[in-house]
């Protein structure tokens, strides 16, 4: 789906970067990816969900700019 599409029904929107936000994001998600990567042993479900988590941060911050508690259903729909 092209931007103007996804921008049109709501999906995304215009926002000025915030690097330090961004940088901030990424950081946390590598912290949840190794987190993962420790459980994986232990348990390898909640890795993954683990693993998820982390990418969902990255994502978040690199599709929708701030989070506003409606990311996990937009971004969902977005990667569908």
């Amino acid at each position: 789906m092209a931007y103007e599409d996804l921008r049109e029904k709501g999906l995304v929107e215009d926002v000025k970067p915030n690097f330090s936000a961004v940088s901030a994001l990424i950081a946390r998600s590598l912290k949840d990816l190794a987190t993962a990567r420790a459980n994986a042993s232990i348990d390898r479900e909640w890795a993954y969900a683990i693993a998820y988590q982390g990418m969902s941060r990255a994502a978040k911050r690199r599709v929708y700019g701030p989070v506003d508690g409606t990311n996990n259903a937009r971004l969902l729909r977005w990667l569908a």
